[in-house]
C-alpha cells in the first residue's frame, strides 16, 4: 500500500510458495502431524488396517492363549472317569454342530457326584447314556470339564500307604466261587476300607500287612502279604480290552464286583486273562472298554511267551497261595497233563478260582515244564 505497487501471482506460483514452506516437507513428523489432525481419510485408514489385524489376532494369537488357559485349568484338578446319565440338545449350534447338555455321574473320594455340563458334539460321534468318558474335576471350584483329544492332563501322583495293618475282615456272601469281604486296614490311626473277593482256598488274616494306594479319589490294594510286598522287579501298567463282562448284584462302599475276560497285548504278542475288580456301582463295563492292569515286567514277559506255546487240557493237582497282587491272589499251581506235572505261577481270578480236580485249558512248555492257565474250569 505504501509503494502503490501491485504484484500478481498465478495459481502455480501459490502452489510453489506453499510447497516451499518447511512444514510441508515430506517427513515422519509431517505425516505424524497429518494423522493427529484426524479427518475422514485417516479414520478410513484406521478401520481398514484394524480389521485385518483383528482377524490375524483371532486366527493366530487367540487360540494359543486359550490353550494356555485350558492347560492351566487342567493342571489344578484331577482326571476322573464319569458316566453319561442323560444327554439332550439345547437347540444351539456352533460351527453347525449341536451344543448339548450332559448329566455326568462320578465318584470322588468315595462320594457320588452328579454335574451337568454343556459341550459341543459331533452328530457323527454323538455320546450316549451309559458311556464312560474322561473328565477333569476341580474339587474346590466343583467344576467339571470334559476332556478332549489332545488335552494334556497332569497325572496325579498316587498317595502310597505302605505297611497298613489288616484290622477287620467282614463277610458279605458269595460270588461264584469267591467270598466277598470288606477289609479294613489301619495306618497311623486312620482306617482304610477296601472291598475284595477272597478266592477259594485263600483267606485274608487280621494282623497281616498290605501296601495301599490312593489315586484320583480311589483307594486300592497294591500288594498283600510280606512276600508280595517285598518282591523285586519293575512294575508296569498294561492296557487290556474287555471281551466279556459280568456284573454281580452286590455293592460295598458304592462299588460292585465285575468279572471280565480281557485281551492284553504287548510287543506284538497277546494273551487272554480273566480278572475281576470292584468298580463304582453307577458305572457299566461293556465289550471294547479298556482297563489298566498293574503287573511285574517279568510276569508279563513270561505270560506272553507261554501264551504262544502248545495248548491243551490239564488237571489241577495242587494249589498254594503266596499273597495278593492288586486284588488278584498270586498262586503256585501244579497241573497234570498226560502224566507230566507242570508248574503254574500266576495271579488267578478269585471269583472263578482254581481248585484241585479242576480241568483247565493251559499253555505249556515241554522243556521247562512251565505252564499258564488260559481258560478256567468254570468258564
Amino acid at each position: 500500500m505504501d509503494s502503490k505497487k501491485m504484484n500478481e501471482w498465478t495459481a502455480a506460483d501459490m502452489v510453489a510458495m506453499e510447497n516451499a514452506d518447511p512444514s510441508h516437507e515430506k517427513s515422519f513428523d509431517s505425516f505424524k502431524g497429518y494423522v493427529l489432525e484426524g479427518g475422514a481419510l485417516v479414520l478410513n485408514w484406521v478401520i481398514w488396517i484394524a480389521i485385518p489385524l483383528l482377524l490375524l489376532a483371532v486366527v493366530f494369537i487367540l487360540p494359543p492363549i486359550l490353550r494356555v488357559i485350558r492347560r492351566k485349568t487342567l493342571s489344578e484338578g484331577e482326571t476322573l472317569t464319569a458316566e453319561i446319565v442323560t444327554i439332550e440338545e439345547t437347540g444351539s449350534y456352533l460351527n453347525e454342530q449341536p451344543v448339548v447338555r450332559i448329566l455326568l455321574r462320578f465318584l470322588h473320594e468315595g462320594k457320588r457326584i452328579e454335574k451337568t455340563v454343556k459341550t459341543v458334539v459331533s452328530y457323527v460321534q454323538m455320546p450316549r447314556p451309559g458311556q464312560q468318558i474322561l473328565i477333569h474335576y476341580h474339587p474346590k471350584k466343583q467344576k467339571v470339564t470334559i476332556l478332549k483329544e489332545g488335552d494334556e492332563v497332569r497325572e496325579k501322583k498316587p498317595e502310597m500307604i505302605n505297611g497298613a495293618v489288616l484290622q477287620k475282615v467282614e463277610s458279605y456272601g458269595m460270588v461264584g466261587r469267591g467270598h466277598v469281604v470288606l477289609l479294613t486296614f489301619e495306618d497311623n490311626r486312620e482306617s482304610y476300607p477296601i472291598p475284595a473277593v477272597q478266592a477259594p482256598g485263600f483267606a485274608f488274616k487280621e494282623g497281616e500287612k498290605a501296601d495301599l494306594m490312593r489315586i484320583n479319589g480311589q483307594l486300592k490294594m497294591v500288594a498283600y502279604g510280606d512276600e508280595i510286598m517285598n518282591r523285586s522287579g519293575k512294575d508296569v501298567t498294561v492296557t487290556g480290552t474287555v471281551l466279556r463282562a459280568q456284573t454281580f448284584p452286590i455293592a460295598l462302599h458304592d462299588q460292585t464286583p465285575v468279572l471280565q475276560d480281557l485281551t492284553i497285548s504287548s510287543s506284538g504278542k497277546s494273551v487272554q486273562r480273566t480278572v475281576s475288580q470292584f468298580i463304582p456301582s453307577h458305572m457299566t463295563v461293556e465289550p471294547g472298554t479298556t482297563i489298566q492292569i498293574q503287573i511285574k515286567q517279568e510276569d508279563l514277559d513270561k505270560e506272553l511267551a507261554l501264551a504262544n506255546e502248545k495248548q491243551g487240557s490239564a488237571t489241577i493237582t495242587r494249589v498254594s497261595f503266596i499273597g495278593v497282587v492288586g486284588n488278584l491272589p498270586l498262586a503256585t499251581i501244579h497241573a497234570d497233563r498226560n502224566g507230566i506235572q507242570y508248574e503254574i505261577k500266576q495271579t488267578i481270578d478269585p471269583i472263578t478260582g482254581v481248585m484241585p480236580g479242576d480241568e483247565c485249558w493251559i499253555a505249556y512248555n515241554e522243556r521247562t515244564y512251565q505252564a499258564l492257565i488260559i481258560k478256567y474250569a468254570s468258564i
